[in-house]
Formats: C-alpha cells, sequence, structure tokens
C-alpha cells in the first residue's frame, strides 16, 4: 500500500497543514491520523500556463496578442512561476523528511500544460463570443505549437532534477475543442 498525500502545486500551505496532521495525528484536536502512518508520496499537480486567460482579458491583451506572446508569456511568466513552486514544495518535503524521519517522496496526480479558456465570465457572452473563439483558437495552435515540445522539454528536466517521482500528464491524448486545450497530442 503507497500512502498518497494530494495537494496541488505551491500550496505548501495546504500542504504543510495536511502533514503537519499525519505528523502530529490531529488538527485542532480531531484525530487524523491515530495510528501514527508515515505518508509515501506527497503527489501535487504540476502545472503551467494557470491563470493564464484571465490574465489576457484582464489586461485588455485578448483581441490583440499573439500566439508567439502567449509562448514566451508561457515560458517567461508562466513556466518560472511553476518551477519556483515545484522547488518550494520539494523543500517542504525535504523539511519534514528531516524533522519526522519520514521517506516522503514527491510526485504528480496531474499536470502539464494548463491552456484553458473558462477564465473571465464577462468575456465568455454572446456579445464577446468572437473575442472567446479567438482566445480558443489561439490556445489550440500553441498547443500544437514544436515550441510547446521545448516547454515540456523544460518542464521534465525540472521535474526529474527535483524528484524520481513519477509525473503523470493530465491528458495525453484529447482534441482541442472549446475552452480546451489540454492533450499533448490530439
Amino acid at each position: 500500500v503507497i500512502k498518497v498525500i494530494p495537494s496541488q502545486i505551491g500550496g505548501s500551505t495546504v500542504s504543510g497543514i495536511t502533514l503537519d496532521a499525519f505528523a502530529n495525528a490531529s488538527i485542532l484536536g480531531q484525530s487524523i491520523n491515530p495510528w501514527g502512518i508515515d505518508p509515501d508520496i506527497l503527489a501535487i499537480n504540476l502545472y503551467f500556463g494557470n491563470p493564464l486567460d484571465d490574465d489576457i482579458y484582464s489586461n485588455g491583451l485578448a483581441s490583440t496578442i499573439t500566439e508567439t506572446q502567449i509562448i514566451e508569456l508561457l515560458n517567461n511568466t508562466y513556466m518560472p512561476q511553476s518551477l519556483s513552486n515545484l522547488n518550494n514544495d520539494r523543500n517542504l518535503v525535504n523539511q519534514f523528511n528531516s524533522l519526522h524521519n519520514w521517506n516522503l517522496t514527491y510526485g504528480t496526480y496531474e499536470g502539464g500544460q494548463h491552456l484553458q479558456n473558462d477564465g473571465n465570465a464577462t468575456v465568455n457572452t454572446t456579445s464577446n463570443s468572437a473575442l472567446f473563439n479567438s482566445i480558443s483558437t489561439k490556445f489550440s495552435n500553441v498547443n500544437r505549437d514544436p515550441r510547446m515540445y521545448d516547454l515540456y522539454i523544460k518542464l521534465m528536466n525540472a521535474w526529474f532534477n527535483v524528484t524520481n517521482g513519477t509525473f503523470v500528464h493530465f491528458n495525453y491524448m484529447e482534441p482541442f475543442v472549446g475552452i480546451n486545450a489540454f492533450g499533448a497530442i490530439e
């Protein structure tokens, strides 16, 4: 039996509270781990690109942003944020291993790029459907762009520099339709 604690990338507060509960067997007097079971894996969702759609709409870029600019944002803003969160979470795992003599490893329950055009509800209306459809099309094209491969290589290299834990891709194969462009291939 492998004991997995699910959390979120950059969720050090959430992860810390849950790991504390395992270490101390309770939260606020509520029994959580009465048998003192040591966890095996902290599993996170390692994505890059969230909340790109919200940022595009909020900054008034929806009508002008290009696919190249989206790739640049992914590479220069969202990927560094995700990798910083990855390192912070790794440090949390190391801290708990040291404090509690655990052998906790690090894994994902899902991850990959996060190009989802579901963000700003004010844009997802009939009056703005052309703008909404334009961003959905751009996200699909970015996901098909050969430069996405380079972003995945950067993500995988960072992952395997931090851990040899399992990386589970959220959705390896899915057509890019509607609001989602998640699949690595269609």
